[in-house]
């Protein structure tokens, strides 16, 4: 007995269209525990924000 199923039709991702803002442009920011988890994703949102970003 084999079922056949229909494929799903996802819609395609979009990337916001809103421009990057560099709110953090030249400041610093210490993170620490950033090798997984909050620490890492609020990381790498720092240094998409424009900040150096140190991690520990």
């Amino acid at each position: 007995m084999t079922t056949q199923s229909t494929p799903i039709d996802w819609p395609e991702p979009e990337s916001p269209s809103c421009p990057i803002v560099k709110l953090l442009q030249g400041q610093t920011a210490i993170v620490t525990g950033a090798s997984s988890g909050i620490g890492r994703s609020i990381s790498i949102a720092l240094g998409h924000a424009g900040a150096n970003v140190m991690i520990n």
